[in-house]
């Protein structure tokens, strides 16, 4: 490119540079550059050459937005009055922009064509519009891949005209190009986007547009698409098929457009996936309803996008068109896209809910339409679980009829057992999504059903059940919540009994059934309910999840009349061997298991090898342990008179054998004591599978038992022992199960209960058995659990004091605690009640100094005492403790001065002891009362423990291995405690003085 501008004049320094902001890539930026350059033109006429040799010369940079700013400059420029004539811009262009230079040809071909657009969009050449556009054309000719964009600039040039002038300007032009037996891409985009504006015009020459504006669909045949793209480049068909779709969508053919972009789609197999992808997103840009977006989604599509691993972006796209789809489309619009993002698996790429939220939308037909498609698919099964409960009603309704009708359906069919099983789980885990539950531990429990849900499930249990109506009555006749909700049992087990897909459980639901109406024959007794508690607890016993929330409803109305029985009855079913537990259930699946054993040993004697054998055999040999001496001596048995016992072994004496038919005889012996030994295990691991499940369920109902404000205040404190025995057993025997871990949340949640009241009797009761299960267990987590309740037993009396008879009690089991031989009762027992109310205990703080300083008692049992006297000497409890700070100081100055008082003798300090006693020292010189006490005391004894810092704290001065016990106590050495308290006594000394 060649510019000769040195004879021109050149404009100001200032607009020169802004020839360079028009490249720059911020629009704010770019548009102030064109602003100035437009105005010097306009008005500086000795510059205006320069300006416009420079804006022409600049189309064909690539450099940042160089071609968009350029343009604009020149197009503005070019505006209103024209001081250029086409020929003389013409000419400057050809010479700036010379398209027979090799390496700049490609370049200079665009800012060609620039130049012409900028003149057309000018408006100052009007009547030269069929120049132009024939300049246009030619370098269309020439240079291919400019060909739609040329189209388009033609176009949307004539789009700015009347019909008149674009015939009286342009047509002569166009119409040659437009006549022949095909159009070149860029007259068939041409006449997609004038066909609207000029039909008549366009009809006359193209075949396919007809004077109203609309393509003759019916004469496009189904390569005329083909044919046009064909070697079109990948960009350029891309914007091409986006106006064909909106041809199509004016039109009103979206369908038959679209349909005819897939088949150029699926064209070469090798591409078909990557253009299916791109003309799938242009179709969703331009798609507006249901209709529009389910044609998009096509079925090629769908197979492709489940078989990708990377599409997110267009899945993101299409929940996104479908998100924004209005309240006012209709369920049977959208229901076809539900069924086409289900088969694409578009849930798989985005985590967006589009499908659950387009499910929610649907009408009472379309929901019976899914709920029969949906068996087939797991993900659509969650799905309608995930959105059954935001339904309305009559969608509800609509659902669980529809899953009923499909399950009596199958019931008979021996191949459908899967089909058989899905419809079953979804059906009940609906029916269990109407119920419910609130459980905050230890604050809330409730469990509700509302009446319409309540009348939904008795309609359908009514279809079709023999003897409801006297079931019904008998149940109603037992009056109040516990009669509805037993009905309620009652219909739930009935539609359980008759869509069940296994005969063996639909058994037990009609047993069950047999047993709710003698329960409510027998009517609301205690006994009665203690039935019942044990007929829920069955439930909870069966393998099914959704057995559970329908036990806390029926469960929940029973609170109100809870007996202190039923935590003994229903921890015995946690604290029950997996054995206990099994029972037939173990039995029936033992069966099962020997059925498969002996399979497999036939399958075993088969395929064995001696030498093999042999290797097997001395592997084992050799990795054995202990021998178990129960198998020997089955083994023994079985073998009978061919066995070896130990003088033969030793003596080494061979054995004559034994004939065939003894060896026969011995095999099957020996293959019953190989299946009673395997069996055991096998009875073992099935037993564990069923008691695990069930010991947590019971948990849950214990917690929603404790947790219910409806369940009395006494029944729930008569909960803590047996709880508390089944949490120390759990512990020893399963440590490790979660229903021991549930239990003793359940305990630990027990200890923090709001609002309850006891009677005091009742209480200190149950302190004392605490104490005694105390002293059988060694295990510190249960001591620890033990002194948790017995803080928690505590607080319920002290309402905020003690009475006489409690105060006493806890002092002396504090007192049992210091003089007792053993140490069955842990210093957290003993002292749990002055740590959880030390106001209650705020004036016995003697008693403890006493037990802390008296040479008799065991040291730890001592620095538990000193724990206590902490607790009781806060300042919150000072407070609301008349004297007691006087009282505490006055006991403990002399004995902490004997305590501190080293003679220089090696003499033996606890460090424990030691930290505790110089924190609650520390603690104490807060306090002014106590100041009073302890200063005179205590300030000679700290000075000359400081004045022999050295000697004391150092070394092995007796207070030197003390300095880690009180970090961990006071979070400072001990020299550092001794001079914070001597600094506090010496401030009350000099304020005394």
């Amino acid at each position: 490119m060649q510019i000769h501008l040195s004879a021109m004049v050149r404009p100001s320094q200032d607009v020169l540079d802004h020839f360079y902001g028009l490249a720059d890539c911020d629009d704010t930026k770019r548009l102030k550059s064109v602003a100035a350059i437009v105005n010097n033109v306009k008005s500086h006429a000795e510059s205006r050459d320069y300006c416009m040799e420079r804006l022409i010369g600049g189309l064909c940079s690539a450099r940042g937005a160089s071609r968009i700013g350029y343009a604009a400059a020149l197009t503005h420029s070019l505006a209103g009055e024209a001081h250029w004539t086409l020929k003389k811009i013409v000419e400057q262009m050809e010479k700036s922009l010379d398209l027979s230079d090799r390496e700049m040809a490609h370049n200079n071909s665009i800012g060609h064509h620039l130049v012409y657009a900028c003149l057309l969009d000018s408006g100052a050449f009007k009547k030269e519009t069929s120049s132009i556009m024939e300049k246009q054309l030619a370098l269309s000719s020439r240079f291919s891949f400019l060909s739609l964009s040329i189209g388009d600039v033609i176009a949307c040039a004539l789009l700015q005209m009347t019909v008149s002038d674009v015939k009286k300007q342009a047509w002569s032009t166009l119409k040659p190009a437009l006549k022949g037996a095909s159009l070149k891409p860029e007259m068939a985009y041409l006449c997609l986007k004038l066909k609207k504006h000029a039909g008549s015009l366009l009809a006359e020459s193209v075949p396919y547009v007809s004077a109203d504006g609309n393509l003759k669909w019916s004469d496009i045949s189904e390569t005329f698409l083909i044919d046009l793209l064909k070697g079109m480049d990948k960009g350029i068909a891309y914007l091409f098929i986006k106006q064909w779709l909106i041809a199509a969508k004016e039109d009103g053919q979206w369908e038959n457009g679209f349909t005819k972009v897939l088949k150029w789609a699926k064209r070469d197999e090798h591409t078909a996936t990557e253009r299916l992808l791109r003309v799938t997103e242009v179709g969703l840009t331009l798609a507006d309803n249901a209709k529009q977006i389910s044609t998009v989604i096509s079925e090629d599509l769908v197979t492709r996008m489940s078989k990708l691993a990377k599409v997110s972006s267009l899945a993101s796209a299409l929940t996104e068109k479908v998100k924004g789809l209005g309240e006012g489309t209709s369920a049977q619009d959208l229901y076809p896209i539900l069924v086409s993002l289900e088969q694409a698996h578009v849930d798989a790429f985005v985590k967006a809910r589009t499908m659950e939220k387009i499910l929610e939308r649907m009408d009472e037909e379309h929901v019976k339409l899914y709920v029969t498609k949906c068996i087939s698919s797991p993900s659509s099964l969650r799905r309608l679980l995930s959105v059954f409960p935001q339904w309305p009603t009559i969608n509800r309704k609509t659902a669980l009829n529809a899953l009923f009708a499909l399950a009596k359906e199958t019931e008979s069919s021996v191949d459908k057992k899967k089909e058989r099983d899905d419809i079953f789980a979804t059906l009940t885990q609906c029916i269990d999504s109407l119920f419910k539950i609130k459980v905050k531990g230890g604050e809330q429990a409730s469990a509700s059903l509302s009446e319409e849900n309540e009348e939904m499930i008795m309609k359908m249990a009514k279809k079709g059940e023999d003897g409801w109506k006297n079931a019904e009555k008998t149940i109603k006749g037992m009056g109040g919540e516990l009669a509805r909700c037993l009905l309620v049992l009652y219909g739930c087990l009935s539609l359980w009994k008759r869509t069940s897909p296994d005969e063996e459980e639909k058994k037990e639901y009609g047993e069950t059934m047999k047993e709710v109406i003698t329960i409510a024959k027998n009517g609301d007794t205690e006994e009665n309910n203690l039935v019942l508690v044990d007929l829920l607890v069955s439930l909870l016993g069966h393998s099914r999840r959704f057995h559970r929330t329908l036990v806390c409803f029926v469960f929940s109305p029973m609170l109100p009349n809870a007996k202190e029985q039923w935590a003994e009855h229903l921890v015995k079913v946690i604290t029950s061997s997996d054995a206990e537990l099994a029972g037939d259930k173990g039995e029936e699946e033992e069966e099962e298991i020997d059925e498969e054993g002996d399979e497999e040993m036939e399958s075993e004697e088969e395929g064995e090898d001696e030498d093999e054998e042999e290797s097997e055999e001395d592997d084992d040999l050799a990795n054995m342990g202990e021998v178990d001496t129960e198998m020997v001596e089955k083994l023994k048995a079985a073998l009978g008179k061919a066995a070896v016992t130990e003088e033969e072994e030793d003596s080494g004496a061979e054995s004559d054998g034994v004939d065939d038919e003894v060896m026969f005889k011995l095999d099957q012996g020996l293959v019953e004591a190989f299946k009673n030994i395997g069996g055991a295990q096998a009875r073992s691991a099935v037993a564990s599978r069923f008691a695990k499940p069930l010991r947590m369920r019971v948990c849950d109902l214990l917690l929603f038992t404790v947790s219910s404000k409806e369940t009395p205040d006494n029944v729930k404190i008569s909960f803590i022992l047996p709880l508390l025995r089944a949490t120390k057993k759990m512990v020893i025997e399963r440590k490790n199960e979660d229903s021991t871990k549930k239990l003793i949340e359940l305990v630990n949640i027990m200890a923090h209960l709001k609002k309850v009241s006891a009677d005091e009797k009742i209480v200190l009761s149950i302190v004392s058995q605490i104490e005694k299960e105390s002293l059988t267990t060694t295990n510190p987590f249960i001591h620890d659990i033990m002194a948790s309740i017995t803080g928690f037993l505590c607080s319920l009396l002290c309402r905020p004091s003690l009475s006489p008879t409690a105060h006493s009690a806890f002092i002396a089991l504090f007192d049992r605690f210091v003089k007792q031989d053993t140490n069955g009762i842990s210093a957290p027992l003993a002292s749990a009640a002055m740590a959880t109310c030390p106001i209650a205990f705020g004036n016995d703080t003697k008693t403890f100094l006493k037990i802390a300083f008296d040479e008799d008692v065991r040291i730890f049992r001592r620095t538990e005492a000193l724990q206590c006297t902490l607790s009781l000497t806060r300042k919150d409890v000072l407070r609301n403790c008349c004297g007691a700070a006087k009282r505490a100081g006055k006991t403990l100055g002399p004995l902490a001065a004997h305590a501190l008082t080293f003679n220089g003798k090696k003499e033996e300090v606890k460090p424990r002891f030691m930290a505790m006693l110089l924190k609650l020292i520390f603690q104490l010189a807060d306090n002014e009362e106590a100041k009073t006490a302890l200063s005179p005391v205590l300030t000679p004894v700290l000075e000359s423990l400081l004045s022999r810092e050295t000697e004391i704290f150092k070394g092995s001065g007796p207070l030197s291995k003390c300095n880690s016990a009180c970090q961990r106590a006071a979070n400072r050495s001990a020299l550092s405690l001794i001079q914070g308290i001597n600094k506090k006594l010496h401030c009350y000394k000099n304020v005394y003085k």
